[in-house]
């Protein structure tokens, strides 16, 4: 069998799903009938007649079958059962049918082989067959599936052998006259070709987005290792800590949705302090428990209760809402049996804590909560790690909860990674994603001009409108339009034509493909390390790519800021 990895060794390689398949392909390789195999890993088909093309996981060419077989591998311990499809679920929240993805593969490579008997580069026949390996998860009796069952192979099936199971995919749909004699060694070549372009080092922004995005995307063993904690604990409250693109919410949202299946009934509800990111996590609960923000939450349960002078006053929402809150929950007695925090230091106050503690069952001494943030994003200076022994005294009782912390951040490429670690100057920060496209520095003289020639940039490299993103300081609409589209002030996170402009500190807990960030340098902060924090919450926004625009009259102010000298 020969095994081609896009990477240098298996150990490498960041979906864990993956890890174990080519661990077990890797030890089988003289199996006889894998013997003559072409492995390939993680390869992206480019037919003619797409501009991006299809990618797959893996490309196995058996020559002596005339059969190539594409295979999805889901490192997901569970997946949903759902009527008649089995999903899975991604860090973004979305949901996705694993066949359909591979199916699409399929098609290209049809169309692929179809052009190539019209030209006449190819003139045997080509059996393509696709499948789905769950290493991690075992499948219950969904007899709904749609799918031909020899599609999907889990744990249970693989034990019986990888090679066996590969063999069982492959038959699906094969022809009843099997072509005899391997496959030519000039039809092979052409096969291996058309999932070359994974194997180069070729500048290709979509390419390289296509790869990053590959990677880590399963709840991640340290993910795992969280949930199953609370439940091995007896839901002793946890406190998470995390960077930038951790997958916090994420982890979230899956405790929220396994809390429910435990306990169906009991009232769950998931509090941010941002309003973008309630909406991302309102997308992301299927209406099955309750999401807001503290701020709207608190709105909603005292509405009507405030005057127009109160309402303006300067204590408003550090104070007279959170404590009016706290008397309505108390005058009728509303509790919920599941509180998750997420980004807890930006609500870290004490009336938010006290309102909080009315609102849970048996409070934070007895009920259940957990919270998760980054205090290394405490961009509204709370000063949560010199605060949280008093909290934990005051309102736990002597009841500590367990800390836990997520080290690897899944969200961003290699670079921008490295550029926010060394913004806040942390090395304990592990990026675990495929390396990305070269950040884009530039100091301007005319921001309109600027901003308009990087939107175009990253639209040619095949981008949409609504995958950018720009951060500026403040929210002040700017006048640039690039065919057709205008950057707008964004009003939520579920706009999905727009080019959308934003602050660092509204789009906290957000992401974007890309990001353009505008004058990091001349953000009001009340210190040096304040706006280190809010630069890193600003860089590590971008999942792919980014561009950097600075005042070239604030050039040494910028370079002080990133530790760099800049172009």
């Amino acid at each position: 069998m020969e095994l081609r990895l896009h990477c240098g060794r298996i150990g490498d390689v960041g979906n864990r799903g993956e890890r174990r398949v080519l661990t077990e392909l890797e030890s089988v390789g003289e199996h006889p009938v894998a013997k003559d195999w072409i492995v390939l890993h993680s390869v992206r088909i480019k037919p003619h007649t797409s501009p991006n093309g299809g990618e797959v996981d893996l490309a196995v060419i058996m020559p002596g079958r005339h059969t190539v077989v594409l295979l999805e591998i889901k490192g997901h311990e569970s997946v949903e059962e759902r009527g008649e499809r089995v999903l899975v679920r991604y860090q973004d929240g979305s949901r996705k049918d694993p066949l359909e993805q591979v199916d699409r593969a399929r098609g290209d490579v049809l169309s692929i082989l179809q052009q190539a008997r019209r030209d006449g580069r190819m003139r045997e026949h080509v059996h393509v067959a696709t499948g789905v390996l769950l290493p991690f998860a075992t499948l219950g009796h969904a007899g709904g599936i749609p799918w031909d069952r020899r599609q999907i192979v889990d744990e249970r099936e693989m034990r019986g052998g990888i090679v066996e199971a590969i063999q069982r995919v492959a038959e699906y749909g094969a022809p009843d006259h099997r072509t005899s004699g391997a496959l030519h060694p000039q039809a092979q070549a052409f096969l291996r070709e058309q999932f070359q372009p994974r194997f180069q080092p070729t500048f290709d922004p979509r390419s390289l987005i296509e790869a990053a995005e590959r990677e880590a995307l399963e709840l991640t063993e340290q993910q795992s290792r969280v949930i199953d904690s609370i439940f091995e604990n007896d839901h002793r409250p946890h406190v998470v800590h995390g960077p930038a693109g951790s997958g916090k919410t994420v982890l979230a949202i899956d405790l929220l949705h396994r809390y429910g299946r435990e306990f169906p009934g009991e009232r769950r509800l998931f509090l941010c302090y941002n309003t973008f990111l309630a909406q991302k996590a309102q997308g992301m609960s299927d209406g099955l428990f309750e999401v807001s923000t503290v701020h709207k939450f608190m709105m909603d349960l005292t509405k009507g209760l405030f005057s127009p002078t109160q309402k303006n006053a300067p204590n408003f929402f550090d104070e007279l809402l959170p404590e009016k809150a706290t008397l309505v929950v108390w005058e009728e007695e509303i509790t919920y049996d599941l509180i998750v925090l997420d980004e807890y230091p930006d609500a870290f106050s004490l009336p938010i804590l006290t309102f909080l503690d009315s609102l849970l069952e048996g409070g934070f001494a007895e009920g259940r909560w957990h919270f998760l943030g980054d205090i290394q994003q405490d961009i509204f200076k709370r000063d949560v790690s010199g605060r949280f022994a008093a909290f934990e005294e005051q309102y736990c009782k002597g009841r500590v909860p367990y800390r836990m912390t997520l080290r690897e951040n899944l969200r961003n490429t290699r670079q921008i990674a490295n550029l926010g670690r060394r913004v806040l100057g942390d090395d304990h920060i592990r990026p675990v994603r495929a390396d990305g496209a070269p950040i884009e520095i530039t100091g301007y003289q005319d921001l309109p001009a600027a901003v308009e020639r990087e939107v175009r940039r990253w639209l040619s490299a095949g981008y949409l409108p609504s995958e950018i993103v720009v951060l500026t300081p403040d929210s002040a609409p700017l006048d640039v339009a690039v065919g057709g589209h205008t950057i707008r002030v964004l009003s939520s996170v579920e706009e999905n034509s727009a080019l959308g402009l934003t602050t660092a500190r509204k789009y906290k807990g957000c992401e974007s493909p890309v990001v353009i960030l505008v004058d990091p340098q001349a953000v009001s902060c009340t210190s040096d390390q304040h706006l280190r924090q809010l630069t890193y919450v600003a860089v590590t926004r971008a999942k792919h790519g980014l561009s950097v625009l600075y005042r070239r009259d604030q050039k040494s102010e910028f370079d002080s800021l990133f530790g760099r000298h800049s172009p």
